[in-house]
């Protein structure tokens, strides 16, 4: 397949522009199409992905955690990043230590 490479100028935006503009302002049409009409190959197109989305089983880690992404208020976050700087903790571990008490206390875990 050959392709072409072409420069657009600040003229031909401008152009693009109004004639842009100026479609828009005309009333929308009715167009008639047939499918058929097009001289597409569509047989190179792979079929969709046939996998199911994975179970959460599946998905944790040997040692039985999950990747999760939330939002916590940045205060919130400040306070447990200030506490595990005086602490020597990483952030991330004091939160999942603080989640489990919690978890804990509600005889859930």
């Amino acid at each position: 397949m050959d392709t072409m490479k072409q420069t657009i100028t600040t003229a031909d935006l401008g152009e693009i522009k109004r004639l842009a503009l100026a479609i828009s302002a005309e009333p929308i049409q009715e167009i008639e199409f047939n499918a058929s009409d097009l001289e597409c190959d569509f047989s190179n197109i792979p079929p969709p992905c046939a996998r199911r989305p994975p179970t959460l089983a599946s998905v944790a880690s040997a040692t039985g955690t999950l990747k999760v992404s939330i939002r916590i208020p940045a205060l919130t976050l400040a306070a447990f990043k200030e506490r595990a700087a005086k602490t020597g903790t990483a952030y991330q571990s004091l939160i999942n230590k603080t989640l489990k008490a919690a978890a804990l206390s509600w005889g859930s875990a």
